[in-house]
């Protein structure tokens, strides 16, 4: 399973003898500047803001958005130097319904802008530039994903998109986990778990998570950051026998 920290300065540094492993970044503002080879995705930004705003579900997440898609030209000229992410994260509402709604609505202009790189029945020419992956949140379901077809194409959702991004509350994280691994599965996705911790490392692995992320482990540093490598490569060995 690969493994996104934060964006920090500090977090670079760390990373520089310590990707090969595994460990990559999660960029939300900074500079895309990824070491050759490092695993690394684009977040929209939207769970900072959220939390910042004490989580307020309310929010007018625009500001996100625009700061997102502007970014994306950046990330298509490192798709095309081959050092792109493994992901972007579809603009989303962390822990809210209507989170499906905007997600939707931002693919629809999404794919309405590069009609040049789809064929006249809508699906694109070869694999799409930029992965894409769906963050689903508290009140989706893998049946509202599997209904959903665009209304232009008739296309299914699932096939608009690369992955699911695990996201919205800790509860909803644990009762759902397995079943959206299923749902990945049925539909040849990737499955990534959003703010996992590192007592979560091993439930994500043991459902099968393509990939992970947390901040926290910026938070560490000299014994302490090595002592996370080990944890973490110790989980990985122990997985990866079993």
């Amino acid at each position: 399973m690969i493994y996104l920290v934060g964006e920090m300065s500090n977090g670079s540094a760390k990373l520089a003898d310590t990707y090969p492993r595994g460990i990559g970044r999660c960029y939300v503002e900074r500079p895309l500047e990824p070491f050759p080879g490092e695993p690394w995705i684009l977040d929209n930004g939207v769970f900072r803001a959220w939390n910042a705003a004490g989580r307020d579900p309310s929010i007018d997440y625009a500001d996100c958005y625009a700061a997102f898609e502007a970014r994306l030209e950046n990330v298509a000229e490192l798709v095309r130097e081959d050092r792109g992410p493994l992901f972007v994260v579809v603009p989303d509402r962390p822990a809210d319904p209507s989170s499906f709604w905007t997600s939707l609505a931002w693919l629809d202009d999404y794919e309405q802008e590069r009609q040049e790189e789809l064929d006249p029945s809508g699906w694109y020419h070869g694999a799409r530039m930029i992965p894409l992956f769906l963050a689903v949140q508290n009140g989706m379901t893998p049946e509202l994903l599997e209904a959903e077809r665009c209304a232009e194409t008739d296309r299914p959702l699932l096939e608009r998109v690369d992955g699911l991004f695990l996201g919205g509350t800790d509860e909803f994280k644990a009762d759902t986990l397995d079943a959206w691994r299923e749902l990945a599965d049925r539909h040849g996705l990737r499955l990534h778990f959003g703010r996992c911790t590192q007592s979560r490392i091993a439930a994500a692995l043991e459902a099968g998570c393509d990939s992970a992320d947390s901040s926290h482990p910026n938070r560490l540093g000299g014994e302490r950051w090595a002592r996370f490598l080990e944890a973490f490569d110790a989980v990985q060995a122990a997985r990866s026998v079993a």
